[in-house]
């Protein structure tokens, strides 16, 4: 079970990290090759509409749409694959933790922290858990969850800036 799992983690030193929602396509290998695949069929089914006005999409056309699209998408694969590698900071000269454009992690200034939420998550094996919560009114809360024998919770607000405002 998850406690099994946790403790299997802890004993072989691993670090978890929890990432905000919507951000696997930013640091996702597999999200950024088929995002390209995405574009591709996108374009080709743009490209059916505008030549095939008020004429339903059928079965056979979505077949022929994605062979075509399969296709072109297939030209230069092994450059688009290391891309993708490269993109989130992975190729054969190491690592660049410098490729994901931070400002892409960072919370809008649309965002206006709202009431605190607080979330304790009962993992004796881990040392130190990280997750975002967004609150239902839109704002959000960085929790870090601490194991050092006593449970507690330390929780901070973000401001905009993406910076912990206070924390207690």
């Amino acid at each position: 079970g998850l406690l099994g799992r946790t403790r299997a983690r802890r004993d072989n030193q691993w670090v978890m990290y929890l990432t905000p929602p919507h951000t696997t396509g930013i640091h996702q290998t597999l999200d950024q090759i088929f995002n390209t695949w995405h574009k591709t069929f996108n374009a080709c089914v743009t490209l059916w509409n505008e030549n095939n006005p008020g004429k339903e999409l059928k079965k056979q056309h979505f077949t022929q749409i994605f062979a075509e699209s399969w296709a072109d998408w297939m030209v230069g694969k092994p450059d688009k694959i290391m891309a993708a590698w490269r993109h989130v900071g992975i190729s054969i000269e190491g690592l660049n933790p410098n490729a994901i454009d931070k400002t892409k992690l960072v919370l809008s200034e649309m965002v206006v922290p709202q009431a605190e939420a607080t979330t304790e998550v009962d993992t004796p094996a881990l040392e130190t858990t990280q997750m975002t919560t967004p609150s239902r009114r839109g704002g959000a809360s960085l929790s870090l969850v601490r194991r050092d024998g006593a449970r507690h919770a330390a929780h901070a607000a973000l401001e905009p800036s993406g910076m912990a405002a206070e924390a207690r």
